[in-house]
């Protein structure tokens, strides 16, 4: 009997990547694992957009999902990041969840919210 496979896509903090991600959740991954022991899981690690340090080539592979700017309290490249994320929902889908770590969990959020409303959208037509 074939199981089904429930996809999870996993999205890092700031500063981090899949990469680095991948080892830091090894805990939550076999926690899920023993809860769950009916199910499988396909983790998906999406790495951020842009480079968390440009000019630091020692650190080329540290992403984020955007850049703040604290005082007019706007994020750059947000929309980018949550077309990067959508496309990886679309491409790599379908997903059970999403799980984010700081940044990450605020990017998880946004992009709820827009399925939502998406959802909520298409079933009022």
């Amino acid at each position: 009997m074939s199981t089904k496979i429930h996809k999870v896509l996993m999205l890092h903090g700031h500063g981090q990547s899949a990469d680095i991600f991948i080892p830091k959740t090894r805990y939550v991954r076999s926690v899920l694992r023993t809860l769950s022991n009916e199910m499988d899981f396909e983790y998906h690690y999406l790495s951020g957009v842009f480079s968390a340090y440009p000019d630091d080539s020692d650190s080329k592979d540290r992403r984020v999902w955007g850049y703040g700017e604290p005082e007019n309290e706007k994020i750059n490249g947000l929309e980018r990041s949550i077309e990067h994320i959508l496309g990886a929902l679309d491409q790599d889908g379908p997903f059970i969840g999403i799980v984010g770590f700081s940044s990450g969990a605020a990017m998880t959020a946004i992009v709820a919210s827009i399925l939502e409303k998406r959802k909520t959208n298409s079933t009022s037509d």
